[in-house]
């Protein structure tokens, strides 16, 4: 069997990924959803925040191979607000998920506001499930 390459970079990862998370913000603050469907959302969401973490380590890996500290330190402190948001959602959780839209859901919207949601994906629930997902993370 051959070697799978994947050709997309850490940037490209990371913008598909804030795209999708534009959307999700968007659906929720929009739409009257279910509490069902709200923690699916925001589940989602973290679990997207948390990829997009991964994007930041893999695209500062190199700087630091090549001793870029200052630059990979900027880079880091430029999108911290990305853990931190995630950790709040995560922490604003209750037994029964999120009864309501916490206030980290529109301090995203207002960091996303200048990117566009995925066209694609309108129409499509691409976030169902995701809330068992997070929880079996969890365990």
């Amino acid at each position: 069997m051959s070697r799978v390459i994947n050709s997309d970079s850490p940037a490209q990862n990371r913008n598909r990924l804030l795209k999708l998370v534009s959307s999700t913000v968007l659906i929720i603050i929009q739409s009257r959803i279910s509490e069902k469907e709200l923690n699916d959302l925001i589940a989602f969401t973290i679990l997207s925040l948390a990829e997009i973490e991964k994007t930041i380590t893999l695209t500062t890996a190199p700087w630091e191979k090549r001793e870029y500290w200052v630059k990979a330190d900027q880079f880091r402190s430029e999108w911290i607000w990305v853990s931190d948001l995630r950790k709040k959602l995560d922490q604003s959780k209750t037994a029964k998920g999120w009864p309501k839209i916490p206030p980290e859901i529109f301090a995203l919207g207002e960091k996303l506001k200048t990117i566009e949601p995925s066209k694609r994906l309108q129409g499509k629930e691409f976030w169902k499930g995701a809330y068992s997902v997070l929880l079996g993370k969890k365990k």
